[in-house]
C-alpha cells in the first residue's frame, strides 16, 4: 500500500498544478492520481495480535460469545466456552475452535 498523505498535487497538461485535499491514500502514476478510501482498505492493523489490543481486556462482545459458543459445539468441545472471557481471549479461542471445527 502506498504512503498516505492528506494533500496531493497533480500537474496539469498546461504545467499548472492542481491540489487535492482528502483523507485518502494517493498513488501517483505517470498520467493519473488514484485516490483510495482508507476506511474501505484493509490495513496492517487488521492483523494485530489480540494481546496488543487496547480493548483486549474488555469483556467479549455478544457477537463473539454467540459465535464462540457455536464453534465450541461444532468442534465437539462445548466445555471450552466460558462466559467470562475477555475480547482477546475470545478471539484466540475463536481461532482455535475454527481450526478444530474445520471452519
Amino acid at each position: 500500500m502506498p504512503n498516505c498523505r492528506l494533500r496531493a498535487r497533480e500537474e496539469q497538461g498546461d504545467g499548472e498544478q492542481k491540489e487535492h485535499s482528502a483523507n485518502a491514500c494517493v498513488v501517483a502514476t505517470e498520467r493519473n492520481v488514484i485516490m483510495s478510501n482508507p476506511k474501505t482498505e484493509l490495513t496492517d492493523n487488521t492483523q494485530k495480535d489480540p494481546d496488543e489490543w487496547v480493548s483486549g481486556d474488555d469483556p467479549m462482545t455478544g457477537a463473539q460469545a454467540s459465535y464462540l459458543k457455536t464453534l465450541c459445539e461444532q468442534a465437539g468441545t462445548p466445555e471450552m466456552y466460558d462466559d467470562d472471557l475477555t475480547k482477546a481471549q475470545a478471539s484466540k479461542l475463536i481461532d482455535e475452535m475454527r481450526e478444530k471445527a474445520n471452519v
